[in-house]
């Protein structure tokens, strides 16, 4: 299949891009004192530049649907960074009713810096990844989460991931809670994954903390600690 463009429907911005939850999609997002607000506008208008990629830097506040209009959830090009304030001042918060990432097909990618809370959704993931290379996840946190029997992220059919610096759980549902999966993956790196505080009320759940299949693991100064259940598995590896 073979397509030739000529001209976009959208003009792309090959340059970093600056969100703010008081920010106006009317702006030109080049700097910190004239952001954009939507996260998801500035992923579909940042340019993919492989040799120079461009990173979506997001300023302190809550990015929430109801509070600022947020899209939830987000992909993501490839040759992109999403780089939150940190995980104590910027939050994405689901209302019950969203969850947040899910890049797919991509490569050379990173979200960092945030704290995602309240996600629910039956279908997909807090944060998921799949068929995807060259990945960096770090700095984040995940709390109130629920998405397709997740707590925190789900990794598959990916190469060269680093995932560190995470804390995930603190959730009471009643169906699995699983903070990460990986599953056909080749170069899967986890390093100081903090799983805790995931609580199961059915007792015929029983997917819970950490689960991994055919994957090349390596996984380094991780906790799984506080996790309730009638009868689960808090660590699997196939």
């Amino acid at each position: 299949l073979d397509i030739s463009i000529q001209n976009g429907f959208l003009d792309l911005i090959d340059h970093d891009l600056y969100i703010s939850p008081d920010g106006n999609d009317n702006n030109d997002g080049l700097s910190s004192t004239s952001p954009k607000r939507s996260i998801a506008n500035a992923m579909q208008i940042i340019a993919s530049n492989p040799d120079n990629p461009r990173t979506i830097h997001l300023a302190p506040g809550v990015y929430s649907h109801t509070q600022n209009g947020q899209v939830f959830p987000i992909g993501m090009k490839s040759h992109t960074r999403v780089v939150g304030s940190g995980t104590e001042d910027c939050l994405l918060d689901g209302e019950m009713l969203r969850t947040f990432w899910y890049p797919t097909c991509v490569t050379d990618i990173e979200i960092s810096g945030m704290k995602m809370v309240n996600g629910r959704s039956i279908y997909t993931f807090p944060l998921g990844v799949y068929y995807s290379s060259d990945i960096y996840l770090h700095d984040l946190k995940f709390e109130n989460n629920w998405g397709a029997n997740f707590s925190g992220m789900a990794i598959g059919y990916c190469d060269d991931v680093i995932v560190e610096s995470i804390i995930a759980g603190y959730t009471t549902y009643d169906n699995d809670l699983v903070t990460i999966k990986g599953f056909e993956c080749d170069g899967l790196l986890i390093n100081n994954f903090v799983s805790a505080s995931n609580t199961i009320t059915d007792w015929e759940s029983n997917d819970l903390g950490m689960y991994f299949s055919s994957c090349d693991l390596v996984l380094r100064n991780s906790i799984i600690a506080n996790n309730t259940a009638q009868d689960a598995w808090p660590f699997v590896y196939i």
